[in-house]
């Protein structure tokens, strides 16, 4: 019997380097006459509740996109709430019981403008003709300004949404999505190491992905051009990352402390106009 020869890559390849586990295993596939032997998984009957199945759960996704696109539209004025997604529902012409269908609510609503402002930005990247050939600075400066101009149209609000996600029960969502866009840009940066600077990398950039983030929502230039100047200041960093963390974990760690700044900023700028942090809106807290 043959066997598949399957390779890990990224993040599943560190985690089996870690436990000491191969790059590389055997996958027995299924037999061929098992596969071709009749089943009611198999029979007209099945296939054609299989087919429905999948028309309604397509219908379903496609509401879904359509509630949250519209709800994006509503945010400068409604914020990050549930009040975005409902207003959404009735705006589409949707009955009310289709609110269910998004029952995540507001953090369903910044995760999905999460993974797909991450799309985008991979779309924009892979139409720049220029991009492979330029050095790995200048490509992890394009790739996160690409990243956080989409946050533009969001940004006098954005503060709503790093506190939904600073909230304990969001924190793997806000991890998952901050490690995944740091993996997306450093891959576009040309990163193919498979060693602990994947990991080193990785935290390295989303400090300076979430400072900027930071930044940007107290930045009065135009066209936030001190935003852009702050982020070329602060990639000089990554460049540097013998220093930087050794441990995945604490990549969760910081985006925790990410997050506390940006609600230690936006409490403090309501409770005092000089608390420090608005005239340092790079700042990030260290852990002791």
């Amino acid at each position: 019997m043959s066997l598949h020869r399957v390779t890990l890559s990224g993040p599943r390849r560190l985690a089996a380097m870690r436990l000491g586990r191969p790059l590389v295993f055997a996958v027995q596939p299924l037999c061929l006459h098992q596969a071709s032997r009749p089943s009611f998984a198999t029979s007209p009957a099945r296939l054609e509740a299989n087919s429905t199945a999948t028309h309604a759960t397509g219908d379903r996704s496609a509401a879904v996109d359509r509630i949250y696109q519209t709800a994006l539209s509503l945010v400068p004025t409604h914020g990050w709430t549930e009040a975005a997604v409902t207003e959404a529902v009735r705006s589409l012409g949707y009955p009310p019981i289709l609110h269910g269908i998004v029952p995540d609510g507001p953090l369903g609503l910044v995760d999905y403008f999460l993974t797909h402002s991450r799309q985008e930005m991979v779309r924009r990247l892979e139409a720049e003709p220029t991009l492979a050939t330029s050095a790995t600075r200048d490509r992890l400066f394009r790739a996160c300004k690409a990243r956080l101009e989409l946050t533009g149209p969001y940004i006098s609000r954005w503060q709503e949404a790093a506190a939904i996600l600073a909230q304990p029960s969001n924190l793997p969502v806000a991890t998952r999505q901050l490690g995944e866009l740091s993996d997306d840009i450093w891959h576009y940066a040309g990163d193919r190491s498979a060693d602990m600077t994947w990991y080193t990398r990785r935290v390295s950039l989303a400090g300076v992905y979430t400072s900027t983030e930071l930044y940007m929502t107290e930045d009065r230039s135009p066209d936030f051009a001190a935003t852009w100047e702050f982020l070329d200041r602060r990639l000089a960093d990554v460049e540097g990352t013998a220093g930087a963390v050794q441990e995945v974990g604490n990549l969760a760690a910081f985006a925790a402390r990410s997050a506390v700044n940006t609600l230690v900023s936006k409490l403090g700028q309501k409770l005092s106009g000089d608390v420090g942090l608005r005239s340092k809106p790079g700042c990030i807290l260290t852990s002791e």
